[in-house]
């Protein structure tokens, strides 16, 4: 069944249309693209007062936002975790946890850490050139990458270099 858009004049599927209970059908008279589309105009024009809406819901909603937000971030980290690995991939620690960035950051992810990463790559398909390391190693490859001392040594070499080290450093 199809319904004619006041606005727009043609017709559509009746999924086409938002709900509204007043009139006959059930349903609004103009279609969801002409909706959307006023409301855009309508937010461009009036930023202001869609500003203040948006505190005010926020101020009225603020520990529901926070729980929401938090539940995401949770889901998104598991979901990197489930397709990155869930061990570290240079020293197998599975405590710590984090995502990064093979070679460095760079390109479309050079700004993005922590929740905005695990999000960006949950949209973006999970991309090759990230890892699952935990954050020692993170911080040693980081840190170390550029070093004299461990420049072209490759990552087994950093890793016999950070053992030795930790046998003085911890004695």
């Amino acid at each position: 069944m199809k319904k004619k858009c006041s606005k727009c004049g043609q017709e559509k599927e009746l999924d086409q249309f938002y709900h509204y209970p007043r009139n006959k059908d059930g349903l609004r008279f103009d279609c969801k693209k002409c909706v959307d589309d006023y409301a855009r105009t309508w937010a461009k024009a009036n930023p202001d007062r869609v500003k203040a809406s948006w505190r005010k819901r926020h101020k009225k909603n603020a520990e529901q936002e926070r729980l929401y937000a938090r539940r995401v971030r949770k889901i998104a980290r598991q979901a990197c975790l489930d397709h990155y690995g869930h061990k570290c991939s240079l020293c197998e620690s599975k405590s710590y946890l984090c995502i990064d960035h093979i070679g460095g950051k760079n390109g479309d992810s050079k700004y993005r850490e922590g929740a905005e990463l695990w999000l960006w790559l949950q949209r973006k398909g999970f991309p090759d050139g990230f890892r699952t390391l935990c954050m020692r190693c993170n911080g040693v490859d980081g840190f170390l990458r550029n070093h004299p001392l461990f420049h072209g040594l490759g990552i087994d070499g950093v890793l016999e270099r950070i053992k030795i080290a930790e046998m003085y450093l911890y004695k």
